[in-house]
C-alpha cells in the first residue's frame, strides 16, 4: 500500500485493484477502478481513469472521479483536453460535512495524484460552488463551466 506523509501527499503509486491512502484528521482516500475494471488502468489509448472516495472512519463523506490524459483527448461534446492534463468531475461532499475542509482534502489529493502521473494542468467540470474553485486557485474557462488550474 502506498504511504503518505503528514500533509497527505502520496509518496509512491501503483495500480492495484483498490488503494487506500491515509490523510490527516482521520480521513482516508480509497482509489478504485472506473468502469468495473480490475485496476486503475488505461481505458482507451493515452488515458487512465478511476474513482476517489473520501472516508472518515467507515463513513463515506464524498467522492470524485479522475482521468489522466497522456495524449490529447477530444470528448463527444467537443471539449478538448491536452496531453499531460487531468480532469475531475464536481467534488461531492455529504451535505452535513461541507465547510469542514473535506472537499479541499479530496481535491488536494487528486491534484497530487495527477502531478505524480505527469499532469501539469487540472480541469474540473462543475456548475456549483464557484467560490470554492476560485479559492482553490482555479479559473473558469466559460466552456461548459470548465475550471482550470496550472499545477
Amino acid at each position: 500500500m502506498p504511504g503518505s506523509d503528514s500533509r497527505g501527499m502520496v509518496d509512491e503509486l501503483s495500480h492495484t485493484v483498490e488503494q487506500t491512502h491515509r490523510l490527516e484528521h482521520g480521513l482516508t482516500i480509497r482509489m478504485r477502478p472506473a468502469y468495473g475494471r480490475e485496476s486503475i488502468t488505461t481505458i482507451k489509448r493515452g488515458m487512465e481513469s478511476g474513482f476517489l472516495d473520501l472516508f472518515e472512519g467507515s463513513k463515506k463523506m464524498g467522492q470524485t472521479d479522475i482521468t489522466i490524459h497522456h495524449e490529447t483527448q477530444t470528448y463527444p461534446f467537443g471539449d478538448e483536453y491536452p496531453a499531460d492534463s487531468a480532469l475531475i468531475s464536481s467534488i461531492e461532499i455529504d451535505e452535513d460535512h461541507r465547510g469542514q475542509g473535506k472537499g479541499r482534502a479530496l481535491l488536494t489529493f487528486a491534484e497530487n495524484y495527477a502531478r505524480k502521473r505527469g499532469a501539469h494542468r487540472m480541469y474540473v467540470t462543475s456548475v456549483q460552488n464557484d467560490s470554492f474553485w476560485l479559492k482553490m486557485g482555479y479559473s473558469c474557462t466559460g466552456t461548459h463551466r470548465v475550471w482550470v488550474k496550472e499545477m
